[in-house]
């Protein structure tokens, strides 16, 4: 294999090869508009069989990179009208603090810290005492001795059911996609801690259990602003992380 390819922890022949790519695509390598070299080509420069090289322009066909034609060369797409949130944590690893600053990235943060906050309310307003014993089972599970993807899928299992409660399709998506983004970044290493302290955590999740499944949108609101105070210092730890790892 080229020694151009980079190894990524955790990632496959084929996602290393996407990023090379994704890199030249926001280099300019391959300049908007125009063909891509033969897959034959393709797969000599970065080492690798046409099969995998096939398999990583399909991704990147679907994620809005390139457009695949049959018998055709493939011509490269503006991503900026293309791209969705799932090819961010690629941007990440691939050019932090180049084409997004820790600024940039504090938007998804505070993305995320609406979305916590809506799934919150939407679930209060549908909540009910019965709610209470699956909610508070979950948040009993965490424990400071767990490993870190255990840690995080609890935290998913619970924002899940919540989701569930809200019986919202737009919420139960847009919590999935920041799920599947998360659970990359944990797999490559870009994560290495909760964003907080667990006992911490624990306790914050029984408060917004009993708020939530009493119906007290007032105290749910309460809530709110300590967390994002603690989310953006992990914020901040995060996007530190991912710049180290280049």
């Amino acid at each position: 294999m080229n020694d151009s390819v980079r190894k990524i922890k955790n990632i496959s022949l084929v996602e290393q090869v996407l990023r090379h790519l994704r890199e030249d695509f926001l280099g300019n390598v391959y300049p908007v508009g125009s063909a891509l070299p033969s897959e034959q080509n393709l797969a000599e420069r970065y080492g690798v069989s046409r099969l995998t090289l096939r398999s990583a322009l399909q991704k990147l066909g679907s994620e809005g990179w390139i457009k695949t034609s049959q018998g055709r060369t493939s011509e490269v797409l503006d991503y900026t009208e293309n791209i969705g949130l799932e090819s961010l944590p690629e941007l990440l690893l691939t050019f932090p603090k180049q084409i997004i600053s820790c600024e940039d990235f504090s938007i998804y943060y505070r993305f995320k810290q609406w979305l916590g906050g809506t799934i919150h309310l939407a679930a209060c307003r549908k909540a009910g005492p019965s709610h209470t014993p699956k909610l508070i089972g979950i948040v009993s599970e965490f424990r400071e001795d767990l490993g870190l993807k255990e840690i995080w899928e609890l935290d998913f299992k619970f924002y899940l059911e919540l989701t569930r409660i809200t019986e919202n399709i737009i919420l139960t998506m847009f919590q999935n996609t920041h799920r599947n983004i998360y659970r990359y970044l944990i797999d490559v290493g870009a994560i290495v801690e909760p964003d907080y302290p667990i006992p911490y955590y624990s306790e914050m999740l029984v408060k917004l259990t009993n708020a939530i499944c009493s119906n007290n949108e007032q105290a749910v609101r309460d809530l709110h602003p300590e967390l994002i105070t603690e989310s953006n210092k992990s914020m901040t730890r995060l996007f530190e992380n991912i710049a180290k790892m280049q």
